[in-house]
């Protein structure tokens, strides 16, 4: 497996998120409903910001002040 680089700063789309991650629709449904993964609905798109993917897959805050070690 190759691994996935996730941009904070970046939205990415449903489908987008589904073929990269290699999740299902379903997957993704359950994480919206549940609170645990942020969205934004844009007409009908869902958007996802890549900072919000990386909380839910980590399961964790701290991911989101990882861009500050590098400094």
């Amino acid at each position: 497996m190759e691994p996935i680089r996730i941009e904070p700063e970046i939205f990415y789309h449903d489908g987008d998120v589904r073929l990269k991650l290699g999740v299902t629709s379903h997957a993704l449904a359950i994480a919206r409903r549940s609170g645990k993964l942020k969205f934004v609905r844009k007409g009908r798109a869902l958007l996802y910001r890549g900072e919000w993917l990386l909380v839910w897959l980590t399961g964790s805050v701290a991911v989101l002040s990882e861009g500050d070690a590098d400094e």
